[in-house]
């Protein structure tokens, strides 16, 4: 019988090998997720230096400020990086291309982050980081670098290079491992600045592997004809995806002002260690967007692909994760395991919800009907803030199930949405011009 077993998981390894040379979907989803296990683990041991090395207060600080520069990002990005995904496989000239959507990106992040610096003390509960001239200074001209490496991430992924999205975040995630212990005597801003700093690393390795592997040169003019025909592909993706991360940005402002900076530390842990979970849908339908992009008539085996690779991966690691959620969480200490045991077992379950969203939203935006991405996250973004509200009172436990009744919210508003247009295809007229593929893509766009 172990022989059986040994035979039978050395042709699992060998089929996996296989399929990872002949599959490009399947391999760039692995860098994709290979990307964001390393810095998840790199990540994890940073919070566990963290936890050990400053008070929670100081880490329920910095971790605020640092989903507002995530925030800030999201903001500044106007959903580029989708556009890159999906059209840059099909552009003539890429580096124009790359420099216009940088350009773009980099003035909005300045603009952005200005703003939060400027009244960001009157909005923003207890952070005071940002007291000093130089302190707003250095924040608004280093905000560009965590901007910038989500638009190279999507250089890397629209030309299927996963390889270099692993190198890129295992450079983010090694700096922002070792520069905590030595800025422990500048508490939270110490942990702030190890992060951009960490950036602004994984930025500077990101730009040489763009020279080196994707035909990447800096120095070329941009050109905006691109960005002038996507605009409307764009703003939706981008309007959809400043909405799916307002919740988790702004909850720990409201964390903070109602239950204390030490909440907002438990909340932390419990979100970074679920991210864990969280990368796989994101990794996986990045790579299904990329290849059907590259692939057009494969769409349809492209989507039954990534559906079953995310329902082998995902049921056993939701599992797995809600039974260890106690011993995993005490690795940072016996108050992180009481305060965010319960919240992040709830964001556990959430990954089922999340990745029917991921796939759904990646359909929508192959198919060009980017509107439906908006809807759905408005709804979510609403049905979170208004459970909030109300379920505050349970304490992190309320804020987790908020945050779970948003995604299934998002869900079943996908749900109504395919429904519906599959009605609506049923019943339209089957003449030559509505059957047309012209009007099929004005019906999309």
């Amino acid at each position: 019988m172990p022989k059986v077993n040994r035979l039978a998981i050395l042709a699992r390894v060998d089929a996996g090998r296989r399929l990872f040379f002949s599959d490009s979907l399947f391999r760039n989803a692995t860098y994709l997720m290979a990307s964001t296990a390393v810095m998840s683990v790199l990540g994890f041991f940073f919070w566990v230096f963290v936890a050990h090395l400053y008070d929670p207060a100081d880490i329920g600080v910095a971790s605020a400020l640092i989903a507002i520069a995530t925030l800030i990002s999201n903001f500044s990005l106007l959903g580029l990086n989708y556009g890159l995904i999906r059209f840059l496989s099909s552009s003539k000239a890429p580096s124009r291309d790359i420099n216009a959507a940088a350009v773009v990106v980099a003035g909005m992040t300045i603009f952005a982050a200005a703003a939060y610096a400027l009244i960001g003390t009157r909005i923003g509960g207890d952070i005071e980081l940002l007291e000093g001239v130089w302190h707003k200074f250095a924040f608004i001209v280093l905000m560009s670098a965590v901007s910038l490496n989500s638009l190279t991430d999507a250089v890397f992924i629209a030309n299927r290079r996963g390889e270099y999205h692993t190198i890129g975040y295992a450079t983010f995630g090694l700096v922002k491992l070792i520069l905590p212990l030595l800025l422990v005597p500048f508490g939270s801003l110490g942990i702030f600045g190890a992060y951009i700093m960490a950036m602004l690393a994984s930025l500077i390795v990101s730009y040489y592997l763009m020279r080196r592997g994707c035909g990447y040169r800096i120095r070329t003019k941009p050109d905006w004809t691109l960005l002038k025909s996507v605009r409307r592909y764009t703003f939706h993706n981008y309007v959809g995806v400043v909405l799916a991360g307002l919740p988790v940005q702004l909850m720990p402002l409201l964390i903070i002002r109602h239950l204390g900076a030490p909440a907002v530390a438990f909340f932390s842990m419990a979100w970074t260690m679920a991210n864990l979970l969280y990368i796989v849908p994101s990794a996986v339908t990045q790579s299904l967007l990329a290849e059907s992009s590259h692939q057009p008539a494969s769409q349809q085996l492209h989507i039954k692909q990534t559906t079953r690779l995310l329902a082998q991966i995902l049921i056993p690691a939701v599992i797995f994760a809600v039974v260890i959620a106690p011993f995993l969480l005490n690795i940072f200490g016996k108050q992180y395991s009481r305060g965010g045991t319960t919240i992040f077992q709830i964001f556990a379950i959430a990954t089922f919800f999340i990745a029917i969203n991921s796939v759904s939203s990646t359909i929508l935006n192959i198919r060009r009907q980017t509107g439906g991405i908006v809807i759905a996250q408005a709804v979510s973004f609403i049905a979170t803030i208004i459970s909030a509200n109300f379920l505050l009172r349970y304490g992190l436990t309320g804020v987790g199930f908020s945050m779970l009744i948003g995604n299934m919210a998002s869900c079943l508003c996908h749900l109504l949405n395919f429904s519906l247009n599959r009605k609506r295809n049923t019943a339209q007229p089957a003449s030559m011009s509505d059957a047309s593929p012209g009007n099929q893509e004005m019906r999309r766009l």
